[in-house]
């Protein structure tokens, strides 16, 4: 049994795995009662194709569209095939990993706070005005753009921590780790975000107990896009020990970790209701102290980010009426950050969702993607929701826009 790559870019010579295809996507199209018309339709193939596919003759498939039947079936290509990681990336079914994020995980591999790495350092100043552009890009959700200025920062950074102008190196390394490791989360290299800010914790062991909660924050926002939502509960308690009221920084930190905890908790079913009404009664009352003058960290808390909170936790947890009551409250009021402005058109999508609502569930979708496209087309919720929109529509139409933006969005998942 093998697996080769066709002459054409792209191309898989599904070799002995015909048989297996054909059957696996035979057994779930007659499952989900379609015709092999209707399959071609929510694949965006034609019938012919799906037809031959079936046959379980020799095929040579190329990676779109074996991801094309994974999407409309609502399975993983492995459901279809049995092609091991290493095969399939071979294969480009996965994402290749930024050149950016690479120089990202390199730098902080090959330098520890204890030694300074080699080689000249870029000065002070100028490496400082990466770390705002780093941040800058953050907020407005350019991603990529953010992660080549964070790879260009970090090893300067490192050598400074060393130099006469320590102290000043350390306080911009913390700030650029947080900031690096939710670049990364938007890129989806969960792992080199888990180092970075990992990384970010290690500078604040010498820093003061603001920056300790603003490392607990990195690493939960790490953690509950991970989906280990216990993990992050915990760590986002421990950042709230550790924070000390006083400044705006800190009232920023404490409504974000207020919040995560509120999220993680009740996604994993650890927190009853009232201690999670009181995590987010707690960020409430924070809020509005918190959006009264500059943020150091660029949290940029605001407190309609509460209410789209209580919102989007109603949605996970499938409380229609408490949605419904969260979102007149809201009243159009959002947030102006794109990135929590993105996430509520989300949360949104999916309420649309849970009522059947499929076209404005695809316009919010539609809404996700223009206030932060690589925010929406990186969150594994935008991919869910396509996914189960791929299965349960069935007007041809829609089934094109569904296919449309997964077009767009498929890369990035």
């Amino acid at each position: 049994m093998s697996i080769g790559i066709d002459a054409k870019p792209g191309a898989l010579a599904v070799q002995g795995y015909h048989h297996q295809l054909a059957q696996r996507m035979r057994s779930l199209r007659v499952a989900r009662g379609w015709s092999q018309r209707q399959l071609a339709i929510r694949a965006n193939l034609s019938p012919s194709t799906v037809s031959r596919l079936e046959s379980g003759g020799r095929v040579e498939i190329s990676v779109s569209t074996l991801t094309s039947l994974a999407v409309a079936l609502g399975c993983s290509t492995d459901d279809l095939v049995d092609i091991t990681s290493a095969a399939a990336d071979a294969f480009g079914t996965y994402q290749a990993t930024p050149p950016a994020s690479n120089r990202i995980r390199h730098a902080l591999i090959a330098t520890t706070l204890d030694s300074a790495p080699q080689g000249p350092a870029e000065p002070l100043p100028a490496t400082a005005q990466r770390v705002v552009s780093v941040r800058r890009h953050r907020r407005a959700c350019d991603y990529r753009s953010a992660a080549r200025q964070a790879a260009k920062a970090m090893e300067s950074l490192h050598q400074h921590v060393h130099g006469p102008d320590g102290p000043l190196a350390l306080s911009l390394l913390g700030l650029l780790c947080f900031d690096t490791s939710a670049v990364l989360i938007g890129l989806q290299d969960l792992g080199t975000a888990w180092i970075a800010a990992d990384r970010c914790r290690a500078v604040a062991s010498r820093s003061d107990r603001t920056m300790v909660a603003v490392a607990g924050l990195a690493v939960s926002q790490v953690a509950l896009r991970q989906r280990v939502a216990h993990r992050a509960m915990d760590v986002a308690r421990c950042g709230l020990d550790n924070v000390a009221v006083g400044t705006v920084s800190d009232l920023a930190v404490t409504v974000m970790l207020h919040l995560t905890v509120a999220g993680a908790g009740s996604h994993a079913g650890a927190l009853s209701s009232p201690i999670v009404n009181h995590h987010l009664a707690c960020a409430e009352q924070a809020a509005p102290h918190a959006e009264r003058a500059d943020d150091p960290l660029g949290l940029a808390v605001e407190p309609a980010l509460v209410e789209q909170a209580r919102f989007g936790i109603a949605v996970r947890l499938g409380r229609i009426g408490s949605a419904q009551r969260h979102l007149r409250t809201l009243r159009g009021r959002l947030t102006r950050e794109p990135a929590y402005r993105s996430q509520f058109f989300l949360d949104l999508a999916r309420f649309h969702l849970d009522q059947s609502d499929h076209h404005r569930a695809l316009d919010c979708l539609l809404l996700a993607e223009q206030t932060a496209p690589q925010h929406a087309q990186s969150h594994p919720e935008a991919a869910e929701i396509i996914r189960r929109l791929s299965i349960v529509e069935s007007d041809d139409a829609t089934l094109r826009r569904v296919c449309g933006i997964w077009r767009r969005f498929q890369p990035h998942n």
